[in-house]
């Protein structure tokens, strides 16, 4: 169990990471627009 809760913490630490670099439209951009 300890490795599947270990690859979703992955999958989203990968998600911030990736929406960083695009700028992250969607969280930080989207209210102030």
């Amino acid at each position: 169990m300890r490795n599947i809760a270990l690859a979703i913490i992955n999958r989203i630490v990968d998600g911030l990471q990736n929406a960083d670099l695009a700028g992250a439209p969607c969280q930080v951009s989207g209210p102030e627009r």
